[in-house]
């Protein structure tokens, strides 16, 4: 579902929404092994990856930790 978001084009803040009220985990990575951010710049959206960067910035600045999954 991210990397889907990730490759399209939003509104201001809506890709930092769906990240936030899915808990969806940004470390996820598709089966060429990308990540969202990865295919947001394939797909040229800099802004979702500016998204995804703000919202490991703002888990960060709550003192929380990043999602890892471990394969």
């Amino acid at each position: 579902m991210l990397h889907f978001a990730a490759a399209r084009q939003h509104g201001k803040n809506a890709l930092f929404q769906l990240i936030e009220e899915s808990g969806v985990s940004l470390s996820y990575r598709d089966e060429i092994y990308r990540t969202a951010r990865d295919v947001s710049l394939q797909a040229t959206q800099p802004e979702n990856c500016k998204e995804i960067d703000r919202y490991v910035l703002s888990l960060a600045a709550r003192g929380e930790k990043f999602p890892v999954i471990s394969y």
